[in-house]
C-alpha cells in the first residue's frame, strides 16, 4: 500500500456521512477517559497513566496493522515517525499531569487551542494554508473556550 493510496482512502473515509458519528463516538470516549482517570486513578503518575493509555493503544490496533506491508513508505516517514513518537509521549505525560491535577473544567479547553497550533505547525512543516472559511471557523472554536 502506497502513501498516495493511504491518503486516498482517508479522504474517501472522511468524506462519508457515516462517519461523523464515529467521530462524535470518539470524542465522548475520549471525554470518558480522561473523566475515568481524573476519578479513579489520581494516585498514579503521569508516567503511569502514559504508559497504560499508550501500551494498551498500541495492543489494541497492532492487529490491524499485521495485513500491511510498510516496506514501500519512503524514508522520511520513517524519520518523521522518530521525531513525532518522542513528541507524543511528551505531550501524553503532560496531558496526564494536567487532567489528574486540575479540575477538568480548567484543563480541557485549552484542547480548543489544538486547530490553531496545528495551522500554524501545518504552515512551518508543509508550507499548507488555510481558507478563510477554515480560519472563521478555527477562530469560532477557540473564541467558544
Amino acid at each position: 500500500m502506497t502513501v498516495k493510496m493511504i491518503n486516498e482512502a482517508l479522504e474517501k473515509g472522511l468524506r462519508s456521512e457515516g462517519n461523523y458519528a464515529a467521530l462524535v463516538h470518539t470524542l465522548y470516549e475520549l471525554e470518558c477517559s480522561d473523566a475515568l482517570i481524573k476519578a479513579r486513578l489520581r494516585d498514579y503518575s503521569a508516567r503511569e497513566l502514559a504508559f497504560v493509555r499508550l501500551t494498551l493503544s498500541g495492543l489494541l490496533v497492532s492487529p490491524l496493522l499485521l495485513g500491511h506491508s510498510f516496506a514501500n513508505l519512503p524514508i522520511a516517514f520513517w524519520l518523521w515517525v522518530g521525531a513525532i513518537v518522542p513528541l507524543e509521549i511528551l505531550a501524553m505525560l503532560l496531558y496526564n499531569r494536567a487532567i489528574r491535577d486540575y479540575p477538568l473544567s480548567q484543563t480541557l479547553p485549552y484542547l480548543a487551542f489544538t486547530p490553531v497550533l496545528v495551522v500554524i505547525t501545518g504552515w512551518i512543516v508543509l508550507g499548507e494554508t488555510v481558507s478563510g472559511i477554515g480560519l472563521l471557523g478555527i477562530l469560532l472554536v477557540v473564541s467558544g473556550s
